[in-house]
């Protein structure tokens, strides 16, 4: 996905105003733009759109007044599925419907070649993932310019349920080269090597100068011509740990994709890609190397340090957060893994094998529980880890399964000494909430039997599990709680 300057656009008597100079391409204007409300009268428009859902259910009034605001700034019934994209783009399910009710074409692609789905799936937006999907003639293998589907992008960027909706759909996970690079043979790449006036016997040199300057076309050629992918530039840097110093990507896949490419191999300092990519935070490139097979997150640099260190140190917390669900520490010690402890019987030796020392055993059960590692969690609890202990993003290990629907985490969990089944998350949900919203009848049986569980918490929200299970469809579930005594917050309020 291209980054790019976002020009500002906003919503003020009509509803879209470009702020500052304006681009004579329309789609320019359009493309990853920010909306921004600007007065009353505008918010007041698109607020009754939004809670319509549909141009059928607007009233004659607001649909003559959003009409009338698009056509004032240009748009009309082809340009529609501009407005589309920006709207997948910025999570506003609300202006998807709108669009495709008025005709947009769910198709549609941007200047940077992604639609809609793809800017869903890419930015994790689930809801509109769930809607776009069953729009009839919608291309669920549309590839884009970088040469990823929906499904793709929803894979690398850690976006399961994106992934999960795509792939019951029919989608499928595509990402290839573009055809005019796949058909450049290595004898052709020489040709234009040598037109640039590089020589085989520089070409080592010269890629790691392409990945100083981040200059892909000339990467690409040099790869299909043979360079060497893992060569040491004279600074001590390999062509990996140049990208990712830079953030460059598209450089990354490059060489991600190259024969032979030593995905772990440190530069001079003792840095690798991965460590280079949490320093500068970039998300991208630490998304595609922790989904390449073989990558090691937890390597100790010379400084004594993770990955997952630089990026805690540096202040980049969502790097911090892949790599703990990947199972990132922040060891400073070289020896906290001891290999030959691999066999050793008692839960603490097998965790220090492991490199989870007992100040991580907290961190740890976090990540087991994010990752559905139920025998790691196993283990942490033999060891003494903390059942009740809050993750980076303030969920509870507990909630955190039945967010998942990690049934056995939680069959686990619930059978641990000390569990607190009402304990709830930081933004203030418990187990059977959670259980509740997911619909998953065999946790929320399992929490229900739980001594003391408390079956009428009422979340941040000001609902309760019985609210949630209604509100979601899942009667199984609500049927459950009714028989049990649950209330809904409306009645308890009434009691």
């Amino acid at each position: 996905m291209k980054k790019y300057a976002l020009p500002v656009i906003a919503l003020s008597t009509s509803v879209l105003a470009i702020m500052g100079t304006h681009s004579p391409n329309l789609s320019n204007q359009l493309s990853g733009a920010m909306f921004l409300p600007a007065s009353a009268s505008s918010a007041k428009n698109l607020m009754a759109s939004a809670k319509t859902g549909t141009s059928e259910n607007l009233t004659p009034e607001q649909l003559d007044t959003l009409l009338e605001e698009l056509s004032e700034q240009g748009f009309d019934q082809n340009s529609y599925g501009l407005y589309l994209i920006h709207s997948a783009k910025n999570n506003n399910l609300a202006h998807v419907r709108i669009m495709l009710s008025l005709n947009a074409d769910v198709n549609t692609t941007d200047v940077h070649g992604d639609n809609a789905l793809i800017w869903a799936a890419h930015n994790g937006h689930t809801d509109i993932v769930r809607f776009l999907v069953t729009v009839e003639n919608i291309n669920l293998d549309y590839v884009d310019n970088d040469g990823c589907s929906a499904l793709r992008w929803a894979e690398q960027r850690g976006h399961t349920e994106c992934a999960e909706i795509l792939r019951r759909a029919g989608a499928h996970s595509i990402q290839r080269t573009s055809e005019a690079a796949a058909a450049l043979s290595q004898e052709e790449a020489a040709t234009r090597l040598q037109l640039l006036g590089i020589s085989p016997n520089a070409y080592n040199a010269a890629i790691c100068s392409a990945t100083d300057e981040s200059n892909n076309n000339l990467l690409r050629y040099l790869i299909i011509a043979g360079a060497d992918v893992n060569s040491v530039a004279d600074d001590g840097f390999t062509p990996i740990t140049n990208v990712c110093l830079y953030g460059n990507t598209d450089g990354l896949r490059l060489l991600l994709a190259a024969p032979g490419i030593d995905i772990n191999r440190p530069n001079g300092n003792g840095d690798t890609a991965v460590i280079w990519a949490a320093v500068k935070g970039n998300t991208d490139c630490l998304r595609l190397l922790l989904n390449t097979p073989g990558i090691d997150i937890n390597h100790i640099d010379n400084d004594g340090k993770t990955a997952y260190l630089w990026a805690i140190e540096n202040g980049h917390e969502a790097c911090a957060e892949l790599l703990r669900a990947a199972g990132g520490f922040t060891s400073d010690n070289r020896n906290t893994a001891r290999p030959d402890a691999a066999d050793s019987n008692t839960p603490q030796e097998r965790l220090l094998a492991m490199g989870i020392t007992p100040n991580r055993y907290n961190q740890a059960i976090c990540i087991a529980t994010d990752n559905k590692n139920n025998g790691l969690l196993s283990l942490l609890i033999a060891a003494g880890a903390d059942v009740n202990t809050d993750t980076y993003d303030g969920w509870t290990p507990l909630t955190n399964c039945c967010m998942y629907e990690n049934v056995e985490g939680v069959r686990i969990l619930l059978a641990a000494p000390g569990i607190d089944v009402n304990k709830p998350n930081r933004i203030g949900d418990t187990a059977i909430i959670w259980a509740a919203v997911r619909g998953n009848a065999t946790c929320l049986r399992m929490l229900m039997d739980m001594p003391g569980i408390d079956i009428n918490f009422i979340d941040s929200d000001g609902r309760t599990a019985l609210d949630w299970a209604q509100q979601k469809g899942h009667n199984t579930c609500a049927r459950m709680l009714r028989q049990a005594g649950a209330k809904t917050a409306a009645q308890l309020r009434r009691h």
